[in-house]
């Protein structure tokens, strides 16, 4: 079971976004990675026929997961799985509140 969802906020753990968060857009469970808003933004040049509409763009790349933790007020934090009601339900390490 993946411990990220979409919609979730994630803060980034390491490389040249790190202590950056933001909300997650899309996962790809194949490739373990995530669209973060705001996180690894990369700028690319969209090339038209007509050289008016030509333009660079910044827009999100997907990001690791093992880069990314689930966010509380800004900061990490851990997360377990356990059953509540029937149903495996994530609960944060930190407070012991589910967080869904």
């Amino acid at each position: 079971m993946n411990k990220f969802r979409k919609g979730d906020r994630v803060v980034v753990l390491s490389g040249k976004d790190k202590g950056k968060s933001g909300e997650i857009l899309a996962l790809d469970l194949v490739s373990q990675k995530c669209l973060v808003t705001g996180v690894n933004i990369v700028k690319k040049h969209k090339k038209d026929s007509d050289k008016a509409k030509s333009a660079i763009v910044e827009e999100p790349r997907p990001i690791f997961w093992s880069k990314l933790a689930l966010s509380d007020n800004g900061k990490a934090v851990s997360i377990s799985f356990r059953e509540v009601n029937g149903k495996k339900m994530r609960v944060s390490k930190k407070n012991n509140q589910v967080l869904g």
